[in-house]
């Protein structure tokens, strides 16, 4: 399921998750689209690419900078993602490494 409805400043918006790759590297990308709209909502990961070595298969760095609306805690209730215990970095922030339970439609 790739699905998902959250609660954004009382309304709700509707969400579809989808997988890609980043080009320099090749490592998993997921993009959250408004359901209705077809519009880009949010680029839910980020491309670390000094610290992919610590990617599996199926895994992403969480973009955590711009989690306003709790995309993290919605897609881990959901059971679309889970934590592991690993953190790649970019200058003064970390981000965690997520697994990705479902598989998600390509853009």
């Amino acid at each position: 399921m790739n699905k998902n409805k959250l609660n954004v400043f009382n309304e709700e918006v509707k969400l579809e998750f989808f997988a890609d790759t980043y080009v320099s590297n090749h490592s998993l990308a997921i993009e959250a689209i408004e359901e209705e709209t077809g519009e880009k909502y949010k680029t839910v990961s980020v491309n670390l690419p000094d610290f992919s070595f610590l990617l599996e298969d199926n895994e992403f760095f969480f973009g955590e900078n711009n989690d306003l609306f709790n995309i993290k805690d919605e897609m881990i209730n959901a059971g679309i993602m889970a934590l592991t215990q690993e953190f790649g970095a970019s200058g003064f922030c970390q981000y965690s490494v997520c697994k990705l339970l479902v598989e998600l439609p390509r853009k």
